[in-house]
C-alpha cells in the first residue's frame, strides 16, 4: 500500500501537468469557429493523457513497476501528440490572430497560448521522468545492494532529471511574463504557476540529489563523514551543543565504518588545546582551559564551527573526515515521517510528534538507568542505522523532508568536495553566513544559552525593528530584541534549589558599515544594568555582543540604536538570517521611508527578504 508522502508525491506532480484544463474556459470563448472548437478538445485530451501518464508514476527516482511504466510512457506519447497538435491549430486559428489585434483581447490569447505551450513542456518534462522510471524500474529488487543500486540510478538519471528542471522553468518563465489578463484568466494562470511551481520543487530535489550525491556516497572513492547532532534545547551559534557525533565512511554507495560517541569521549582523548572563546570563558569552565567539542559551535557561521570540529575530532583520534553535516532533532522528526516510528530499546518507540520532546526528557530530566548523556548514543546508532538501511525507494522521500529543514539551518553540510561544497552553498544548506550584495541592509541574532539550562525549550523570542531610510540612502535602526520566560513554566533539567533562570550571550550581526549609536536593557518596562560587552568584527559584520538573564516570569528586552549606510534610491532591502537551530523568531519590521511607512510581519522561521519601494 503506498504512503501518503508517495500519494501526494504523484498527486503534486501531476498537478502540474494537469493545469492546461484550466484553460478550457477562456478558450470556450473563442469556439465560435469549427478549428478553436476542435482544438480545445484535442488540448483537454491531450491533458487528460498526461494527467494519467504523470500519476502512474510514483515520482522522480522512485521505483515504478516496468508495466505502470511502459503505460505511462504510451500515455505521454499520446498527450504530447495531442498537446502540439492542438498548440498548432490554436496558433493558426484566422478569429484568434484577428482578435490578437484588439490590446485586451490580445492579453487574453498570448495567455491561453502561453498556458497550451507551458502543457508541451510539461508533456516534455513527464518524458524525461518515463525514462528515469525507466532506469529505476530495471534497478529494482537487482542484484547490487540498495547503495550501489542507489547510486547507479542517480548517475544514469542525471540528465533527464536536468532537462526535466529546465522544461518546468521554461512554463514558469512562460506564465511568470504575461499580465493585463482579465480576473478568470488571472487566476487560471496564478493556479497554474502554483501547481507548476510545486511539481518544479519535487523535480529540483531529484535533480539536486542525481548531480551531489554521487560524490557524497562515494562514487569516486572512499569518504568519511563527521555527523554533529546539535541540542537546540541548549542552544549555541551553530545550533545548539554538540552532544553526541557519529562517523559513517561511504564507498560506491556502500556504508561502513559507522561508530556513535558522545562528546565526551573525544574530550577525553583531545591532544591539542583551542582556546575557548572570551565571552564563553567569563561564564563556563573548561578542562584544561580548552575548548572541547560539544561547543566547537561556537561561530554562527557553520562552516567554521565544522572545520574546528573536525580539527578536535582529529586531534583525538588522528582521523581525518571529508565533510561535517550537522542534524538537529526537528530534523530528524521530518525524517520519522517518511521511515516511520524508531525503536530504541530500552526507551520505547520515538515518533516524529513526540522525537525531540521525549529525548530531552532521557537524556536531560530522568534519573533512572539509561537515562542521561549516555542515552544518545543508542538513539543516534538506531537513528543512522535505519537511515542507511533504507531502501531506495525511501531515499528521495528522505531527502524530500530534509530540503525544508536544511533551508531553515536544522541540516547544515560543510563538505571538502569542491562541487558537491558549492551546490550546498547555492542552496542556502551550508551554514555559511550570508553576504548580501552591496546597496542591501542585513541583521542576524544569534542567541548562545550559557546557564547550562535548556531554557531555549521555554523562552519565547521575537524581534521589532523600526528603520527609517532617508534620502541620502541612510537607514536609522532601533532593534529591540524580546525574550519572554512565561510565569509558571519549569525547566525541568534545573536541579531542585538552582537557578532556572535563562542566560544567554547574545551576538546582533549587522553590515560592517553599521555604526552603533545606542544601547539599553530593560526588565520589563525598567531599565536594568546590560551594557555592550563586544564589539567586533567577524566575517565582514559588525557584531555586538551582550549577556543578560531572564528570570521565570521576566521580559527582557534588548535595544540597539545603529545606523547603516546605504546609496540613495527609490527602494530598501534587508535580508535578515536565521540563527541554525531556532524554530522561529518572529520579526515585526517598521520602515518609514519618504512619503510613507511600511509595516512586515516575518515569521522568522527562515532566511527572509523584504523589498520597500517607493
Amino acid at each position: 500500500m503506498p504512503s501518503l508522502r508517495s500519494t501526494e508525491s504523484r498527486r503534486r506532480l501531476a498537478y502540474g501537468v494537469a493545469f492546461v484544463a484550466l484553460a478550457v474556459t477562456l478558450l470556450s470563448l473563442a469556439s465560435f469557429t469549427m478549428d478553436v472548437a476542435g482544438a480545445v478538445a484535442l488540448l483537454e485530451r491531450g491533458v487528460t493523457r498526461l494527467d494519467q501518464a504523470s500519476s502512474s508514476l510514483a515520482g522522480p527516482l522512485d521505483a515504478t513497476p516496468a508495466d505502470r511504466v511502459d503505460a505511462a510512457g504510451r500515455l505521454q506519447r499520446e498527450a504530447a501528440a495531442d498537446i502540439a497538435s492542438a498548440t498548432a491549430r490554436l496558433r493558426a486559428d484566422l478569429a484568434l490572430r484577428v482578435a490578437a489585434r484588439l490590446p485586451v483581447a490580445a492579453a487574453q490569447r498570448a495567455a491561453a497560448l502561453d498556458l497550451a505551450d507551458s502543457a508541451g513542456d510539461a508533456a516534455a518534462a513527464v518524458g524525461d521522468l518515463v525514462r528515469v522510471g525507466r532506469v529505476a524500474a530495471d534497478l529494482r529488487g537487482g542484484a547490487p545492494p540498495p547503495g550501489p543500486r542507489l547510486l547507479a540510478l542517480l548517475v544514469a538519471a542525471a540528465p533527464a532529471l536536468r532537462d526535466a528542471g529546465h522544461r518546468l522553468d521554461l512554463a514558469l518563465a512562460r506564465l511568470h511574463r504575461d499580465a493585463g489578463l482579465l480576473p478568470p484568466l488571472q487566476r487560471q494562470v496564478a493556479a497554474a504557476m502554483d501547481r507548476l511551481g510545486r511539481a518544479r520543487e519535487l523535480v529540483a530535489t531529484a535533480s539536486a540529489a542525481a548531480d551531489s550525491l554521487p560524490a557524497v556516497l562515494g562514487a569516486a572513492g572512499p569518504r568519511t563523514y563527521l555527523l554533529l547532532f546539535p541540542n537546540p534545547y541548549e542552544l549555541r551559534p551553530s545550533g545548539g551543543l554538540f552532544g553526541s557525533l557519529a562517523t559513517v565512511s561511504m564507498d560506491h554507495g556502500t556504508a561502513s565504518g559507522f561508530a556513535v560517541l558522545g562528546y565526551e569521549a573525544i574530550n577525553a582523548l583531545q591532544r591539542e588545546r583551542v582556546p575557548v572563546p572570551a565571552a564563553l570563558a567569563r561564564r563556563m569552565s573548561f578542562a584544561g582551559d580548552s575548548l572541547d567539542l560539544g561547543d566547537a559551535g561556537w561561530d554562527p557561521d557553520f562552516p567554521t564551527s565544522a572545520a574546528l570540529c573536525e580539527r578536535i575530532y582529529r586531534s583525538a583520534t588522528g582521523r581525518q573526515v571529508d565533510g561535517t553535516i550537522a542534524i538537529d532533532p526537528y530534523a530528524i522528526s521530518a525524517l520519522l515521517t517518511v521511515t516511520g516510528p524508531l525503536d530504541v530499546p530500552p526507551y520505547g518507540a520515538f515518533t516524529a510528534a513526540d522525537f525531540f520532546p521525549k529525548l530531552n526528557a532521557i537524556v536531560n530530566t530522568e534519573r533512572g538507568p539509561g537515562s542521561g548523556k549516555q542515552a544518545m548514543v543508542p538513539v543516534s546508532q538506531a537513528l543512522v542505522t535505519r537511515l542507511l538501511g533504507a531502501p531506495p525507494s525511501l531515499w528521495l522521500r528522505l531527502l524530500g523532508a530534509l530540503a525544508p529543514e536544511a533551508r531553515t539551518g536544522h541540516v547544515q553540510l560543510a563538505m571538502h568536495d569542491a562541487a558537491v561544497s558549492a551546490a550546498a552553498r547555492g542552496a542556502h544548506v551550508d551554514g555559511a553566513l550570508v553576504q548580501p550584495p552591496a546597496g542591501e541592509d542585513y541583521e542576524m541574532v544569534v542567541d548562545a544559552n550559557v546557564g547550562g539550562t535548556k531554557g531555549d525549550a521555554i523562552v519565547r523570542k521575537s524581534v521589532e525593528d523600526r528603520v527609517e531610510i532617508g534620502d541620502d540612502g541612510l537607514a536609522r535602526h532601533l532593534l529591540a530584541l524580546r525574550y519572554a520566560y512565561p510565569p509558571g513554566a519549569v525547566d525541568a533539567s534545573v536541579p531542585p534549589g538552582a537557578d532556572p533562570a535563562y542566560r544567554d550571550y547574545v551576538r546582533v550581526y549587522l553590515p560592517e558599515a553599521a555604526t552603533i549609536t545606542g544601547f539599553a536593557e530593560l526588565d520589563g518596562a525598567r531599565p536594568a544594568e546590560g551594557a555592550i560587552e563586544d564589539l567586533t568584527v567577524e566575517h565582514a559584520k559588525r557584531v555586538v555582543g551582550t549577556f543578560f538573564r531572564t528570570a521565570p516570569g521576566h521580559t527582557t528586552e534588548l535595544r540597539l540604536w545603529y545606523e547603516t549606510p546605504l546609496a540613495p534610491g527609490p527602494g530598501y532591502r534587508l535580508y535578515v538570517q536565521k540563527q541554525a537551530g531556532v524554530l522561529s523568531r518572529p520579526m515585526r519590521l517598521v520602515a518609514g521611508v519618504p512619503g510613507a511607512v511600511h509595516t512586515r510581519a516575518l515569521t522568522g522561521g527562515g532566511d527572509e527578504e523584504v523589498t520597500i519601494s517607493w
